[in-house]
């Protein structure tokens, strides 16, 4: 792989990441990371299933109003939400890590931001199970990612300060009851999955992340990665 491969500013030294990229993809195969990050081979994007879309799109509607959050926060003694800002993209300053002569910007898209009363920010992100525990420290650094984002903004960008709590509100479809005529109303849980904020850790991980960009060869491809398995056997095959 030629050192000068570039990263989307066409500058061999600044790459432009997405957060939602550390909660999967950098554990899953470095590989891929370092291939998508210096634009040079992206996985195939893989159909959502649409069911999935409309839950998450019903759950964030039910919470569009600050009034809609008022038992979460009666349940898990939070202050009291004024405001709530719907997804917005955003685009932080250039993180410089002078180790490795990188810089990374990050840019991304939140799902639901939350003003509190007493001034400061929560980023919420929705999803339609309940993940793993083990899974929890991949979601908080996409959500620090977005926390970053949001207090370190490039210019003209969206930005707020302090971003003070990272959280998940998992809807996780519980029982089926009927309600009428060929109608059936599925019930789901709720569950509100708090992260404490890590700047630091955060930061050391960029440096983790900078340093395996800034070599000129990609990572060896993840042994259970089936990506890279299929491009083997395609490269293999002459398919």
């Amino acid at each position: 792989m030629p050192p000068e491969s570039m990263s989307e500013h066409g500058d061999p030294r600044r790459f432009r990441l997405s957060p939602s990229d550390f909660a999967f993809l950098w554990d899953e195969c470095r590989r891929c990371f370092y291939l998508k990050a210096r634009r040079l081979l992206a996985r195939p994007s893989v159909p959502f299933p649409a069911v999935f879309s409309r839950i998450d799109s019903l759950t964030k509607e039910r919470f569009l109003q600050p009034s809609g959050w008022d038992d979460v926060v009666e349940r898990h003694g939070l202050p009291r939400v004024v405001d709530v800002l719907k997804e917005r993209t955003l685009r932080s300053q250039p993180v410089s890590i002078e180790r490795y002569g990188v810089e990374i910007e990050l840019r991304g898209r939140y799902d639901t931001l939350l003003r509190f009363a007493d001034g400061s920010y929560c980023v919420v992100d929705f999803k339609t199970t309940v993940p793993r525990r083990g899974h929890l420290a991949k979601y908080g650094r996409q959500l620090e990612g977005y926390a970053l984002a949001l207090e370190h903004p490039a210019p003209a960008s969206f930005g707020v300060s302090p971003v003070a709590r990272l959280a998940l509100l998992c809807a996780s479809p519980d029982k089926v009851e009927p309600a009428g005529d060929s109608l059936l109303r599925y019930v789901a849980r709720l569950e509100w999955l708090e992260m404490p904020r890590d700047s630091q850790g955060f930061l050391e991980f960029l440096h983790e992340v900078a340093g395996t960009l800034a070599e000129p060869e990609p990572p060896a491809a993840d042994p259970a990665c089936p990506f890279c398995a299929y491009r083997v056997r395609a490269v293999e095959t002459g398919l």
